[in-house]
């Protein structure tokens, strides 16, 4: 397995997670809005744009801490809550970096996001990985 790590390029595990649409939200949506786009999707973050450019990203996880930081506190109320309130910075890859730089990064963080350029394109989830190293192994 070490050696078909060292011959992958994150170029390679894009290849073979195969095109999708990138599904974004704008940063003054509201979270309502982004939860939906979410459940609609089966995705656990979503990429928040402001003036076409991605600015950080909006995930379940951001969701249920501003819901728990809410509870006995004096925050506005989640109703009025705006994606920008529950941002998030993620990490980037180029299709040019090295796969086991990405591996450590999913390690610690369970997305990255992909850009190519200064365009975000993509989404590696640590699933997206697990499926990629299944269809690597020989033995299946």
């Amino acid at each position: 397995m070490g050696k078909l790590l060292e011959t992958r390029t994150f170029l390679d595990f894009l290849k073979a997670k195969g095109k999708s649409k990138l599904v974004t939200v704008n940063y003054k949506d509201s979270v309502e809005k982004a939860i939906r786009l979410m459940m609609e999707n089966k995705y656990s973050q979503l990429p928040i744009i402001k003036k076409e450019k991605v600015v950080g990203v909006i995930s379940y996880e951001s969701v249920t801490n501003a819901l728990f930081n809410f509870l006995g506190s004096k925050m506005k109320p989640p109703s009025k809550f705006r994606v920008e309130d529950l941002m998030e910075k993620a990490p980037m890859f180029s299709s040019e970096d090295d796969l086991l730089n990405l591996l450590d990064t999913l390690a610690n963080r369970s997305f990255v996001l992909v850009r190519n350029g200064n365009r975000v394109t993509d989404i590696i989830t640590s699933y997206d990985a697990l499926q990629y190293f299944r269809e690597c192994d020989p033995s299946s």
